[in-house]
């Protein structure tokens, strides 16, 4: 996603420590506001059923801008809040280090707290999203002080997980070091760390490059040895970390390498030993144990056409993985169901409402198979919210779907968008709230849903109606709304609920629900230790 906004305008600024928003423009904050909690709740950056790639990237980066008009320190805030996707950080980070605060801007944080922030985000985001940002700092340029300092902690800093990750993001650190200390430093850390004694090389002085940054805890000769092997250098007298070691000795035999990284050891077979099959390098890992648990899911096919065992535990991976997984295989298993539902019920009970009565509508027409880099998503994070807010029912639940649900609660994507029906069928069962599971893309016939609603609030009938979304549509700047009369709720997880509901509060009072959400944020916002 490409920035393009200039610092915030500050629509909404602190008054003697209290949230004020513009008279004149309480309206536009309000839309602004809402439409950045639903990209960065929602928005993965892929083309969806109905919308391009660049189309997602465009609207992301329209609702970005609107939210840093109203104000910077809102902006950072809200990517603090539980269910923010990792692209919405990621771009969130790169926006906020890209535009140093300039003094006299009357953002709700401090330069300091914003620094904190940011360094928690940071470290928060998983390894490979992390090393992406810092690509990102590379090709927009993006080299300041706090950019450096953010690079060098979080790549000198990663404590006993940093050989691992040496050897299995090697080119990505490789690029970050070099971006945060410029080549020619960069060349002459390697020449530090590879020296048999770092303290008497030529070097010595460009330990301030390096030393700062990691944690007294740390072991120093280890973090040298990372950085030696990241930067191409070979060591004086050869390496002594194990992983090291172990993929240095790889290279000519296979077998000694079993403890590095699946990815890693697949690299050296296919490079200096194309005779050794692929399948024995599944079945050194699933022996020594390398293989994560996401990864035994992502690998079952190749698993199994290889002829290895590669059981995973369903209990270990998220819901939404284990619906795609089901989806596209068609292997659902009652282990993977029981998983589900136990799932379901912890994430339920962290809402933060629950009713008594539940209905939920779900839509399983074509458009929610998803498409391209995201098959089956939509539909995965539907079944699995569908779970959890049938789980969340303190007295009773049911379901209305536009397809058939098997014994799993399997429901193939299929067919248009007609949902009315369904929530007529669902209010007559009166419910205390419905919620409405679908993309926003009714065309069966388009606006009946809204019909309906206007109907039946005429007619008194008050339960809440909730639409749940799972993808934003680009042309509607956020979620597309199926009526007025529905709240909206965007999630890409079903553990992340939590965020699409506090959103209704703007809809009512924009200076309060603005408080409610850097409520939400405070507690990273204000933690200590941020390593800034």
């Amino acid at each position: 996603m490409t920035t393009t906004a200039t610092p915030g305008t500050a629509l909404a600024f602190l008054d003697g420590g209290e949230v004020r928003v513009r008279a004149d423009a309480r309206a536009e904050i309000g839309r602004a506001v809402l439409a950045y909690l639903d990209t960065i709740g929602t928005a993965t950056g892929r083309e969806t059923f109905y919308n391009s790639r660049a189309d997602q990237e465009a609207a992301e980066t329209v609702a970005h801008d609107g939210c840093w008009a109203v104000n910077r320190g809102l902006y950072a805030a809200l990517l603090a809040l539980p269910g923010v996707t990792d692209r919405a950080v990621q771009a969130g980070i790169l926006r906020l280090l890209d535009y140093p605060l300039a003094p006299g801007d009357p953002s709700f944080l401090t330069f300091e707290q914003e620094t904190r922030l940011v360094g928690r985000l940071a470290r928060a985001l998983p390894p490979q999203r992390l090393y992406k940002l810092f690509g990102q700092f590379a090709a927009k340029r993006v080299n300041n002080r706090r950019t450096r300092a953010l690079i060098l902690r979080a790549v000198l800093g990663a404590g006993p997980s940093l050989p691992w990750r040496a050897v299995k993001y090697r080119a990505k650190l490789r690029a970050a070091l070099r971006h945060a200390l410029g080549a020619g430093v960069a060349n002459g850390v390697a020449k530090l760390a590879a020296a048999a004694d770092p303290r008497a090389c030529p070097e010595a002085k460009l330990a301030k490059y390096v030393d700062p940054f990691v944690p007294a805890w740390a072991n120093r000769d280890e973090v040298y040895q990372c950085v030696a092997f990241v930067l191409g250098a070979e060591r004086a007298g050869g390496f002594t970390v194990p992983l090291l070691k172990a993929f240095a000795a790889a290279r000519t035999d296979l077998t000694t390498g079993s403890a590095l990284p699946v990815e890693v050891l697949e690299g050296l077979r296919s490079r200096f030993h194309k005779d050794t099959p692929h399948a024995r390098v599944l079945e050194m890992a699933q022996a020594a144990g390398t293989i994560t648990e996401g990864q035994k899911l992502g690998m079952q096919r190749a698993a199994k056409a290889a002829g290895v065992e590669g059981a995973f535990d369903p209990a270990r991976q998220d819901m939404v993985k284990l619906y795609v997984y089901a989806l596209e295989t068609g292997a659902m298993t009652p282990e993977i169901r029981a998983a589900l539902d136990a799932k379901a019920r912890a994430a339920a009970a962290a809402l933060p409402v629950r009713y008594a009565n539940v209905g939920v509508v779900l839509d399983a027409s074509a458009s929610m198979a998803g498409t391209g880099a995201q098959k089956f998503r939509p539909l995965a994070v539907a079944l699995a919210m569908r779970d959890v807010l049938t789980a969340s029912a303190t007295a009773s639940a049911f379901v209305e779907s536009t397809g058939t649900a098997d014994e799993f609660g399997m429901v193939k994507p299929a067919g248009d968008t007609a949902l009315a029906g369904l929530l007529v069928k669902a209010l007559k069962r009166n419910p205390d709230a419905v919620y409405l599971i679908t993309d926003g893309y009714e065309n069966a016939p388009a606006g009946r849903v809204d019909e309906v609603l206007r109907a039946v609030r005429a007619l008194g009938v008050t339960a809440p109606v909730f639409q749940v979304s799972p993808v934003t549509g680009a042309e509607a700047g956020g979620l597309r709304r199926l009526s007025d009369e529905l709240a909206p709720v965007p999630v890409s997880r079903p553990e992340a609920v939590g965020l699409g509901m506090v959103r209704a509060a703007l809809t009512t009072d924009v200076e309060a629900g603005i408080r409610a959400l850097l409520a939400l944020a405070r507690p990273m916002i204000e933690a200590q230790n941020g390593g800034e």
